[in-house]
């Protein structure tokens, strides 16, 4: 529902739980990307310049805050002051948790036997109880490497663990791409339905030799810090029909949110094993679009068919991801180096492809003439996706969802319907000032489609209408009751002065005139 919703979206910044110091700032600004409200100024160190930098270029990319927070022992958690004992992660893509989800738990190290926790042979659960206490779960703490993520996280599912710490490998900070734990396009990733979080070195290795030592005490939450900008990741199919109606009816709300909505749309790019390209109707791409000299692994990049043995194909589909995430690549700007990046162009082509590209036209001949519509568009993207198909559709690999369609709002799963008002709401709130289209959505851009325009009336409207047309009917009804009644009472008098009528013509008898005077009638008969 909607409340539920509302609640779930419910910030928690940690910032007020945390004290005024540069450290903290820093730490918080380059794991997670957001100007928090009450932010400290430490501007004249150095160190601050680089955090400065980094939240600067990555201003808007507001994943979903999770914090591991230390109950037991306090020793330990005294070693994290200027957090309050908390620790910073950032959460994979697979396994995404519910906003507002918590576990607590034993915080558990298991040592490797040389997989790297890569398989359930590689470790044993250390000794009894993990579970008991009254705890709600069990984490396990791991170090990257040997494996994919998703294979390590995969192994603790089955062992019964609740949520996977990974410590990032090396000391660099956590920026760019490693802000997301990617699931490298593994085939077993949508088995995944725990959550893991990625956290620095530096706070990993004490975490992991306290666990060691003793029992460690742990709760994980998830909560979304509002900003100026909200992160939204949607992975679709450009032949969804569902798809297509939510982009379509979302458009307006779009340009209207723009230097608020951090927009990344994303596809459901996979790999297939062996030589097979499915016949026909293939899955997998075998020939790039708009590029004779592109080649492709057999197999490497497939996606859905969406009409079975219909005229389109999984290739057809992996190719239209391609034109989009390349219309979005070279058309994007930021009107500032503080807001976010934003395509006018990108949203008329997805209108115009949705409304235009059905299942009969659907491919490059209909995408080259929406393209057309925008003066030297076609030249740009055909550019684009012969430099960049490769490192596009690899992005799709290791940024696949759990499932299509699919929705991330600050990194955070969205449970929601995939209907473009529940989605506006979610995203004003987790806008520190939200703009004016939060408060009515008619103040979008564009205007509605017919099939949600009854969305965008106002309140007074439908109250004033209602009752009008209720009224309406009710006058109708009594004028057509009193109308039949008029009616069938005429009706009636007719017929019954046409009864009298002839029963006076039938039952008269005249009187004959014989010329002498008198009269002589004739019997009556009965």
């Amino acid at each position: 529902s909607l409340i539920k919703l509302w609640h779930c979206l419910l910030p928690v910044p940690l910032v007020r739980r945390a004290r005024a110091d540069c450290a903290h700032e820093q730490q918080v600004s380059l794991l997670t990307g957001v100007n928090f409200e009450g932010g400290m100024r430490c501007t004249a160190s150095p160190q601050f310049a680089h955090a400065h930098a980094v939240r600067a270029a990555f201003a808007f990319l507001a994943l979903a805050q999770a914090q591991l927070k230390i109950l037991a022992p306090d020793s330990l958690a005294r070693r994290f002051p200027q957090t309050s004992g908390v620790v910073l992660g950032t959460t994979a893509v697979f396994g995404a948790p519910e906003c507002g989800e918590k576990i607590s738990g034993r915080l558990v190290y298991a040592d490797s036997r040389g997989e790297s926790h890569c398989t359930a042979e590689d470790y044993d659960l250390p000794g009894p109880g993990v579970a008991s206490h009254g705890w709600s779960g069990t984490v396990l703490l791991v170090r990257q490497g040997g494996c994919t993520q998703v294979e390590k996280v995969l192994v603790a599912q089955e062992k019964l663990f609740d949520a996977v710490i990974v410590v990032q490998e090396g000391t660099l900070d956590l920026t760019g791409k490693d802000l997301v734990i990617p699931d490298h396009g593994h085939e077993h990733r949508t088995r995944i339905k725990i959550p893991s979080l990625l956290i620095r070195r530096h706070e990993g290795e004490q975490l992991i030799a306290a666990a060691k030592l003793g029992t460690v005490v742990v709760e994980l939450a998830w909560d979304l810090p509002r900003g100026q900008a909200a992160a939204m990741d949607l992975w679709t199919s450009p032949a969804s029909r569902e798809s297509s109606q939510f982009l379509s009816r979302f458009k307006g709300f779009a340009e209207a949110l723009r230097d608020w909505l951090r927009f990344s749309r994303r596809f459901h790019v996979f790999s297939l094993p062996g030589n097979d390209t499915g016949g026909a109707n293939s899955l997998c791409v075998h020939e790039v679009d708009f590029c004779s000299g592109c080649t492709v692994e057999a197999n490497r990049y497939c996606a859905l068919d969406p009409d079975g043995p219909g005229p389109i194909t999984g290739a057809d589909v992996a190719n239209e991801d391609l034109r989009q995430l390349c219309i979005w690549n070279v058309t994007a700007k930021r009107l500032a180096s503080d807001r976010a990046a934003y395509s006018q162009e990108f949203w008329d082509y997805v209108a115009c492809f949705n409304d235009s590209c059905t299942s009969a036209s659907f491919g490059r001949n209909c995408s080259r003439g929406c393209l057309g519509k925008s003066v030297g568009l076609a030249e740009k993207v055909e550019a684009c996706v012969r430099s960049s198909y490769r490192t596009l559709f690899e992005e799709q690999l290791e940024q696949a969802s759990w499932s299509p369609p699919a929705l991330t709002l600050n990194g955070c799963r969205y449970r929601g319907p995939l209907v473009a008002e529940s989605v506006l709401f979610a995203i004003c709130s987790l806008l520190k000032k939200p703009p004016a289209v939060c408060e009515d959505p008619r103040r979008s851009i564009s205007a509605p489609d017919s099939s949600g325009a009854f969305l965008g009336l106002s309140l007074f409207f439908m109250l004033f209408m209602i009752p009008a047309i209720v009224l309406a009917l009710s006058l109708a009804v009594v004028w057509y009751r009193r109308y039949v009644t008029r009616t069938v009472r005429q009706v009636i008098r007719d017929e019954v002065m046409k009864e009298v009528q002839s029963q006076i013509s039938d039952d008269y008898v005249p009187f004959e005139d014989l010329g002498s005077g008198a009269v002589v009638s004739k019997p009556l008969s009965f």
